[in-house]
């Protein structure tokens, strides 16, 4: 029995709860238990270190989900349809060959650790009805750095209590074909990268606070409004609110541009008639005519009458008749 690999026991009437022997199964590769009557927690000792898939959905079980399942060699994990409470394990982040996680339909809450974007090779991902909380974590916005992003075929995310943004990033899982985050409480506008998912066959979005314009361009026109209904704020085809249209007006004109444009105007000539005239400093030397220039009556203010000094030198008004 301790030589055993694969252990199939699928949709059967099995009851009671999941034997703690199963535990000492080391060489156990695959565990499929699912549509059964099984109840109570998963084991203490349930640490199969040589266990890659485990299937027990569509039981009864409670408790909390152990972190101990999340070994290095495991690569697929369902327990979807049960009753397990209590938070996701950060130990998740410990099974870096997981490929597949369906804990949907369950009774977690708590918030996603962020631990969860360490699985690089995650495939299919759904953590759906249950009462998980909080933002998103940025690490899922941050696919390209956390996960292979052609890998990533499937997120839901749906029927939580999530808020916040939607991260503009999951526009860089190019390889998404499926992306759920309906009934949650994600605001905002819904960012221009999704649009370049050309692989997504399945978009839904409704029942949330999401505002703005639906996005147009690339595959978003595919969509039919069930992917957006609900969010009051949304607007824009294929809904039947139409956004309103804002009518950008040109910046209004200083009031007093023309004043100052006709100031520095009024300067420039001033500064002009006043060169003409030889002057370029406010003050002007006076003298009668014939006087030697090294005779000097006293300084008064400029005036045209007499000499003044500019550029030029001295310039002396001619003699009258």
């Amino acid at each position: 029995m301790k030589e055993l690999q694969e252990l199939y026991l699928i949709n059967n009437t099995l009851t009671g709860v999941i034997p703690e022997e199963i535990g000492g199964l080391d060489k156990l590769v695959a565990l499929y238990m699912n549509r059964n009557k099984l109840i109570g927690p998963l084991p203490r000792v349930f640490k199969l270190k040589s266990l890659t898939a485990l299937s027990l959905n569509k039981n009864a079980l409670t408790g909390m989900i152990p972190g101990e399942l999340f070994t290095a060699n495991i690569k697929s994990i369902d327990l979807s349809d049960n009753h397990f409470q209590g938070s996701i394990p950060p130990a998740i982040g410990r099974s870096l060959n997981l490929t597949y996680l369906n804990v949907a339909n369950n009774n977690l809450s708590g918030s996603i650790p962020s631990t969860i974007c360490k699985l690089r090779f995650l495939e299919f991902l759904d953590l759906s009805n249950n009462h998980l909380q909080g933002p998103l974590p940025k690490c899922l916005g941050e696919l390209s750095k956390s996960l292979q992003v052609l890998h990533l075929k499937c997120l839901n995310l749906s029927r939580n209590n999530l808020n916040g943004k939607i991260p503009s990033s999951i526009g860089n899982a190019k390889g998404l074909e499926s992306l759920d985050l309906s009934s949650n409480r994600l605001n905002g506008e819904i960012p221009q990268q999704l649009t370049m998912l050309i692989f997504l066959s399945k978009l839904n979005l409704s029942v949330n606070d999401l505002v703005g314009e639906i996005p147009q361009s690339g595959w978003f026109g595919k969509f039919d409004n069930t992917s957006f209904i609900g969010n009051l704020g949304l607007c824009g085809f294929p809904l039947t609110k139409k956004c309103k249209q804002v009518i950008r007006s040109p910046p209004p004109e200083r009031e007093d541009s023309n004043f100052e444009y006709g100031q520095a105007y009024g300067r420039q000539r001033g500064v002009r008639l006043l060169s003409e005239l030889g002057s370029v400093a406010g003050v002007g030397v006076w003298r009668k005519p014939g006087q030697a220039k090294g005779h000097q009556r006293g300084v008064r203010p400029l005036s045209l009458p007499g000499s003044i000094v500019g550029v030029g030198g001295v310039w002396n008004k001619p003699r009258q008749a």
